[in-house]
C-alpha cells in the first residue's frame, strides 16, 4: 500500500479519515473512498482532555495501513513533544499532523491565576519536528472564520507555518448548530 509522501510525490489525490481515539477500533478503516486512495488521521484528545493518544490507538489498526498521527499542544510543553517524536519515530510512523489546539475541556478558569495553561504553539512544534528531522509534517489552517481579524489572523498563521517547514496543509472547517 502506498503511503502519504507516494501520493504527494505524484501530485495524486488521496483522502485522509479522520479517526477518533476515543473510541478506537470501532470503524472499518476505508482504503480507498470515491475511487480514491484513503489513509487515516487519528486525533488528539477530541472528546476529552483524557482521550488515548493518538500513538496508542494506532496500535488497533492494521499496521500496513499510513497514519497521520495529531498532536495537540493544549496543556502539553516541548519535553512533552520530544517524547512523542521520539514515539513516533520508534513506531515507524511519519506523518504528523502538529495543532496548537483548544482550550482543555476540564479547563477551570477560576483557578487560571493559581496554574496557567500551557500550549506548545503549533509553529513552534513544526519547527521542532523539522530539526528532529524524517517527519512529513502536516499544520491545519481554518479560511471559515466569521470576522475580518479572525480571517486574517489564520492566514497570518497559516504563512509562519508554511515559513517554519510544514509540508502539508489540511483544511478544518468551522460548524455552527442552530437548534
Amino acid at each position: 500500500m502506498a503511503d502519504l509522501v507516494h501520493y504527494f510525490s505524484q501530485n495524486k489525490f488521496c483522502v485522509l479519515i479522520e479517526y477518533l481515539t476515543s473510541i478506537p477500533n470501532k470503524f472499518a478503516v476505508k482504503t480507498m473512498l470515491t475511487d480514491f486512495p484513503a489513509l487515516m488521521t487519528l486525533a488528539d484528545r477530541v472528546h476529552s482532555d483524557q482521550d488515548m493518544s493518538p500513538l496508542d490507538a494506532s496500535f488497533f489498526y492494521p499496521a500496513g495501513i499510513d497514519k497521520v498521527l495529531h498532536f495537540a499542544g493544549k496543556d502539553r510543553d516541548i519535553q512533552d513533544f520530544y517524547k512523542f517524536l521520539d514515539q513516533a519515530n520508534s513506531a515507524n510512523i511519519q506523518n504528523l499532523l502538529l495543532l496548537t489546539g483548544d482550550k482543555l475541556k476540564n479547563h477551570v478558569d477560576e483557578d487560571s491565576y493559581l496554574k496557567r495553561t500551557r500550549y506548545l504553539e503549533s509553529v513552534n512544534a513544526v519547527m521542532t519536528a523539522k530539526q528532529h528531522g524524517g517527519f512529513n509534517i502536516g499544520v491545519a489552517f481554518n479560511p471559515f472564520k466569521y470576522n475580518e481579524a479572525e480571517h486574517d489572523a489564520q492566514y497570518f498563521k497559516l504563512h509562519k507555518k508554511i515559513h517554519a517547514g510544514a509540508d502539508f496543509i489540511i483544511t478544518q472547517l468551522a460548524m455552527t448548530l442552530t437548534p
